[in-house]
């Protein structure tokens, strides 16, 4: 309605890009955007739905380098620092996202920017499957953000760690009521069947998951490290190269790499070294 009375007003092209944002219409979501920073191109809230929306279509090291000289201007500081956090997060680099979650002092007492930042440190625990530490700030979110797919999401992972795949499960269905496309919500269902022992049923989420539109190198990162800890690291190797190939910066691609090629150990020799006395026990 905004915008047929007001088609150049900026705001209401930012406000429908995020309702576009988290139904996962990407595509039009960008449209309003790129719109709205033609007619402001300086407009805070127009810079960081850019950076939001290149992180969500495969440009997260763009959205990465756009924050950092935004946030050291002091414009938009606290919900940039956030969205930069959680960039991080998704390019594994998480000593990163921690000190940058911990150079803003009003983060967490900022009444406008408070879910956000409890939902990006609850990720930022997630990412490293610290049950206890996620536990902790998710049960400060205020219930009426449980219609937010992305956050869903973060409390579907919290229950995956808890070994609660039913009540998972529900957060997944109830975030694809708003969003019915996203590849994060199929790769949160592929671990819970990891996780049940359905491995040919992990597959086939994840599978689906690199049908997504944008060659995305962070969900590549993601799958490959599901694919690890399926034990496939022939696969899991595949998809970190291909994640590299776009971004040799994403630090979970390297650790996979990195953890990919080292030997595996010899059997015979950690079953020696597993008895009384250790490899020598057997002389």
């Amino acid at each position: 309605m905004a915008l047929k009375m007001k088609p150049d007003f900026v705001e209401s092209k930012l406000g429908l890009s995020t309702i576009y944002y988290l139904e996962g219409n990407l595509d039009k979501a960008e449209a309003l955007i790129a719109k709205a920073n033609k007619l402001a191109e300086f407009d805070e809230a127009g810079y960081l739905n850019r950076a939001q929306i290149d992180s969500m279509t495969g440009k997260n090291r763009r959205a990465i380098d756009s924050l950092i000289p935004f946030i050291q201007q002091n414009k938009g500081r606290d919900q940039a620092i956030c969205l930069l956090g959680r960039c991080y997060i998704k390019q594994g680099d998480y000593a990163r996202a921690q000190d940058v979650l911990k150079s803003s002092k009003t983060l967490l007492s900022n009444p406008y920017n408070r879910t956000f930042a409890l939902t990006v440190m609850a990720e930022l625990n997630l990412a490293q499957n610290k049950a206890d530490g996620a536990a902790k700030f998710l049960k400060e979110v205020n219930p009426t953000s449980l219609k937010n797919p992305e956050l869903l999401v973060d409390f579907a992972r919290l229950n995956i760690l808890q070994r609660d795949y039913l009540a998972a499960a529900k957060y997944l269905d109830r975030a694809e009521l708003v969003n019915k496309t996203s590849p994060w919500i199929t790769l949160a269902r592929a671990d819970i069947s990891a996780a049940q022992g359905n491995t040919l049923m992990s597959d086939q989420y994840l599978q689906t998951c690199l049908e997504f539109k944008y060659q995305d190198p962070c969900l590549y990162a993601a799958c490959a490290r599901a694919y690890m800890q399926q034990g496939n690291p022939a696969e899991a190797i595949k998809l970190a190269k291909r994640a590299n190939a776009i971004d040799p910066t994403n630090l979970l691609a390297l650790s996979i790499l990195k953890n990919a090629s080292k030997p595996a150990p010899d059997r015979n020799e950690t079953a020696r070294s597993s008895k009384p006395g250790g490899a020598d026990a057997s002389r």
